[in-house]
């Protein structure tokens, strides 16, 4: 008997996303209308996606691939991030014993195969997405933020990992404020503009592979082959990469073990010639706190500057306009304590954008029923490691093999939550622990 999945729940996001809304040119895509086979169908077109289509067409060039996203591609949570595409691992304070190291090098190893297949798509492609190898700098406000300075520096010698400190006056001439302490240059980030890239991903898939957008999946008919139901259309595939994030749960997986979160961000206008001069000379820039919980920082390319921070549970994934008023106030406290000169310059934009995290930390990668697989679940480390979980996905339905994607298929799955009140309840209560003891690092 065929197995019927009904997405009752579809992602919906708002216009108010600094990046999206920014773009010098947008590039669209067509809605599906019909019906269309495929050899496999990829449902979401964040990176794990984009890079699986991507990758499947490259491997399998006699094959048909679509790619299909529920929104405008580019406005989704891909696009909504604070552009830091990281090499190093997430948690690289966890300790540097025997173990740690083991695991810290398996997570770098897996990061830093995602930034590379960027950068030679990028390159290659001729992506305008302001790709900007020059590192992020870790700063710290607080006695406290420096000793958590401390934990990483030791974490980075014990890995071997190159990095630079920086004095309270080099990080005032590198930032254009002399809220910091100091800090620590780590080279190996790269900054851009997320919604930029997600759209050149998107225009330059190979020509196996059909991308369509506000086109979400409504209904999964499991069998063979697959049916792919959205809106206007159907795709029949042989196979199913389910690519999707937290709203996996609305397809019936993983329904009681992903945390959906969301985090928050606000962008200026674009600051005028006096303005930038009280910065001084400095050239773009990101900054990632300390604390966690703090506030990172970017000055971009066309001269804005951005202050994220804040996470919250979020039901259905979806953002609350409310709650991003809120935080955009907020957010106006950080960045009027970091620029005070500057405190006459309004937010243009504020947004919110969902994410999703494992209580245990592990993803979700391979097999989920038969012809059906997927990689979700990234914990926070989006560009990169959605990006190499997406590409490795592909492999694994090619046929192929590497040391990587064992290393990956050696991960084990997202543990289960205690019921929905309860875990939202301890994520609630958690998430406002630990940003008020984030302090002036928020």
């Amino acid at each position: 008997m065929r197995i019927v999945s009904r997405v009752s729940v579809l992602p919906k996001n708002d216009r108010n996303c600094a990046w999206a809304e920014t773009l010098a040119t947008k590039e669209s895509f067509a809605t599906l209308r019909d019906t269309v086979d495929a050899d496999v169908c990829v449902i979401g077109a964040g990176y794990a996606g984009l890079a699986c289509a991507r990758r499947l067409g490259e491997l399998m060039p006699e094959r048909r691939i679509v790619l299909i996203e529920a929104e405008e591609i580019g406005n989704g949570p891909a696009g909504r991030s604070s552009g830091f595409a990281i090499d190093l691992a997430y948690d690289v304070r966890a300790g540097t014993g025997e173990d740690a190291r083991a695991e810290f090098k398996a997570q770098t190893a897996l990061n830093r195969s995602g930034l590379g297949y960027l950068e030679q798509t990028v390159q290659g492609r001729g992506i305008a997405c302001d790709w900007d190898p020059s590192g992020k700098i870790h700063g710290a406000a607080t006695p406290e933020g420096e000793a958590a300075l401390d934990d990483f520096a030791a974490a980075l010698d014990a890995a071997q990992e190159p990095y630079q400190r920086l004095d309270r006056d080099q990080m005032a001439a590198r930032l254009g404020t002399s809220y910091y302490r100091s800090g620590i240059l780590a080279p190996g980030a790269v900054l851009l503009q997320p919604a930029a890239l997600v759209q050149g991903l998107a225009a330059t898939m190979p020509d196996n592979v059909t991308v369509f957008e506000n086109t979400p999946c409504v209904g999964l008919t499991k069998g063979a082959p697959h049916l792919v139901q959205t809106p206007q259309g159907l795709v029949r595939a042989k196979e199913v990469a389910l690519t999707v994030n937290s709203h996996a749960r609305y397809f019936g997986f993983y329904a009681k073990h992903l945390i959906p979160f969301a985090t928050y961000g606000s962008m200026t206008r674009v600051l005028n010639r006096d303005e930038l001069a009280l910065l001084g000379d400095v050239a773009p820039w990101g900054l990632v706190p300390a604390h966690p919980f703090g506030s990172s920082l970017r000055l971009t390319n066309d001269n804005r500057l951005l202050v994220r921070h804040s996470y919250g549970y979020a039901a259905r994934s979806a953002i609350n306009p409310a709650t991003t008023a809120r935080l955009a106030k907020a957010h106006r406290a950080s960045f009027e304590a970091r620029f005070p000169k500057l405190g006459d310059v309004p937010f243009e934009y504020s947004w919110g954008g969902a994410l999703c995290l494992s209580r245990n930390g592990m993803p979700v990668f391979g097999d989920l029923e038969p012809g059906i697989f997927g990689a979700f679940c990234m914990n926070g480390v989006g560009i990169t490691r959605g990006t190499i979980m997406g590409k490795l996905l592909a492999e694994k339905i090619a046929g192929r093999d590497s040391d990587l994607l064992r290393v990956m298929m050696g991960y084990g799955r997202p543990n289960r939550l205690p019921p929905q009140l309860i875990t939202r309840a301890g994520v609630t209560y958690e998430m406002h622990r630990r940003t008020r003891a984030a302090g002036r690092e928020r």
